[in-house]
């Protein structure tokens, strides 16, 4: 539908946050019926609508409406709802399937004790300290300290 539209002129997509919305399926019915001024389709704007104002609206409504593309806009319109009939379906029917599984064991009400980690009197032994000389940022070589410091028996660079 919004190919149809940006080919028409009509850039519902700039001024409407979902073209699948409310409001931009109310728009593209009424441009599909007939009424295609900008001013009658802002009207059908939601008044909840937060990202543009009934100017801006106005701005990006006008179109050229050649029949070919109203014809292509009304197809895709057409599958949107074929799609939609066809997702609501699904859910009922996995609805249906799920209302159909036996209930699932239930959860132990008293929690279990938690098994013992090691025995008792036995502590665990203390983490290491890391050597900041050894893991920081001076223990990586910079080049001319790797070149000066290549030993002769491995031969040139």
């Amino acid at each position: 539908m919004q190919k149809a539209m940006q080919e028409m002129g009509v850039h519902l997509h700039v001024v409407v946050s979902e073209v699948c919305g409310d409001t931009g399926l109310r728009i593209i019915d009424a441009i599909l019926a007939g009424p295609r001024a900008p001013a009658a389709l802002v009207k059908l704007r939601d008044a909840r609508i937060c990202k543009s104002t009934p100017a801006p609206m106005e701005a990006a409504l006008p179109g050229n409406w050649r029949e070919e593309l109203l014809f292509v806009l009304g197809q895709s319109r057409q599958s949107y709802q074929f799609i939609q009939g066809q997702i609501e379906r699904l859910d009922e029917r996995i609805m249906l399937l799920l209302a159909q599984l036996p209930e699932a064991p239930g959860v132990p009400r008293e929690p279990t004790p938690r098994p013992a980690t090691r025995p008792p009197g036995r502590t665990l032994p203390r983490p290491r300290k890391r050597n900041p000389k050894r893991w920081g940022p001076a223990a990586i070589p910079c080049p001319e300290t790797f070149v000066r410091n290549w030993p002769r028996s491995w031969g040139s660079i």
